[in-house]
């Protein structure tokens, strides 16, 4: 069965991205936009973690039906399924590919290691039934070793990095990603990315009127890669994106301490 499809514009539009899909996840909240974006013919990309193994997630009330179910029924229905990472368990700190330098299931691992971990579960998707062609990993942090192993799998894009359209680098086609929050933008691909564990009611009347206004400028994924600019300017402006971006994230990380002492007496450690 066809379905209708938004048509791509050279002035680009809006990817809607959900990190931390698994069977331990805000199930009342998963639900309450999925009538959203069926209303208003969006298909988001879920970003599904195949086994996992974070104890912060796991904490959360596990599906009562058939996890792998509902996701092959949601990608039936056009959604778009990334990897996300393999277990979701920090375990190592590394130098990465973006320059974020936090905890990392990938960055800083040898390329056997990587490698081993993303055939594990590529195997899970392929064993449910699942068609999986983008990555992206837990807290953004990945590095060459990480490529190389998703490319010996057969994965090829990234929903990540730093530039105003999507680019090829390194043999990945790279989508951007760059806030957590849908902000409307006049030129470009945007990827707003959304953790449903974290929602408050704000967070999804937010999400709500941002797509009842600007669903017809939302894409899939597929339609995104269709986008591709290669040339110096897209470059150009994903390194001025870099600074900015680590720039106000190291703003925030001093303002956080700064905060500490001025409740605590003493920065957290």
């Amino acid at each position: 069965m066809e379905r209708k499809q938004k048509r791509s514009t050279l002035k680009g539009g809006y990817l809607i991205r959900f990190d931390d899909i698994a069977p331990n996840m805000n199930w009342e909240g998963y639900f309450r936009v999925k009538r959203l974006f069926q209303k208003f013919e969006v298909r988001p990309l879920l970003g599904v973690i195949p086994k996992n193994r974070d104890p912060e997630l796991t904490s959360i009330p596990q599906y009562r039906a058939d996890f792998w179910d509902e996701i092959r029924r949601v990608q039936s229905l056009d959604w778009e399924i990334a990897m996300h990472g393999y277990q979701h368990v920090y375990d190592s700190f590394g130098k990465d590919f973006l320059g974020i330098r936090t905890r990392s299931e990938f960055a800083g691992h040898d390329l056997d290691t990587q490698l081993n971990r993303l055939k594990y579960a590529k195997a899970i998707f392929d064993r449910e039934r699942v068609k999986v062609d983008v990555f992206f990993a837990p807290s953004h942090t990945f590095d060459e070793n990480t490529l190389h192993a998703l490319k010996a799998i057969g994965i090829t894009s990234i929903s990540d990095g730093y530039s105003l359209f999507p680019l090829n680098d390194h043999g990945i086609l790279f989508v951007p990603q760059l806030l957590g929050r849908p902000v409307a933008f006049p030129f470009g691909v945007y990827t707003s990315c959304h953790h449903l564990n974290y929602f408050r009611e704000s967070d999804f009347l937010m999400l709500e009127r941002f797509v009842e206004r600007n669903h017809s400028r939302i894409l899939t994924y597929s339609q995104a890669l269709e986008l591709v600019k290669d040339g110096l300017w897209n470059r150009s402006a994903g390194e001025l994106l870099k600074i900015v971006l680590r720039t106000k994230r190291e703003v925030g990380r001093v303002l956080d301490r700064y905060r500490q002492r001025r409740l605590y007496g003493s920065a957290p450690r």
